[in-house]
C-alpha cells in the first residue's frame, strides 16, 4: 500500500511538474507577445510623434509665408495710397495748383453769373 501510494504521489508530482512546465512555456509566449506588442506600440508612437512634429513644422512655415504675404500686401497698399494722394498734395501745395484753383473758381463764378442772367459788360461798362 505504501508502495502504491508512493507511485500515485510520484505520478501526481510528475503531472504537476508537467503542468508547471506548460504554464512556464505559456508565460514565456505571453511575455514574448507583450514585448512584441509594446515594441510595435513604441515604434508607432515614435512615428506618430515624428509625423506630428513635421506637420507642426510645415504649419509654422505656412504661417510664416502667410504673414510675409500679408506684410507685402500692407506695404503695397501703403505705397499705393501714398502715391495716389502724393500728387494731389503736391498739386495743392505748389503755385501752379493755386493758379488752377483761382481759374476754376473764376470760371465757376462767371458761369454762375451767366446762369443768373447778369450782364457783366453792363456792370463793367464795356
Amino acid at each position: 500500500m505504501v508502495q502504491s501510494n508512493y507511485e500515485t504521489l510520484k505520478v501526481e508530482i510528475d503531472n504537476i511538474k508537467d503542468d508547471i512546465r506548460e504554464i512556464k512555456m505559456d508565460q514565456k509566449e505571453t511575455n514574448n507577445f507583450f514585448r512584441e506588442a509594446i515594441d510595435k506600440l513604441t515604434t508607432t508612437q515614435i512615428q506618430q510623434t515624428e509625423i506630428l512634429k513635421n506637420q507642426t513644422d510645415q504649419q509654422k512655415i505656412q504661417f510664416a509665408k502667410v504673414n510675409e504675404e500679408i506684410a507685402d500686401l500692407n506695404d503695397k497698399i501703403d505705397n499705393t495710397l501714398q502715391s495716389q494722394t502724393k500728387w494731389y498734395q503736391d498739386f495743392l501745395g505748389t503755385n501752379f495748383g493755386l493758379v488752377v484753383k483761382i481759374l476754376v473758381i473764376s470760371v465757376l463764378l462767371l458761369a454762375g453769373v451767366k446762369l443768373v442772367g447778369i450782364n457783366l459788360s453792363k456792370i463793367f461798362n464795356m
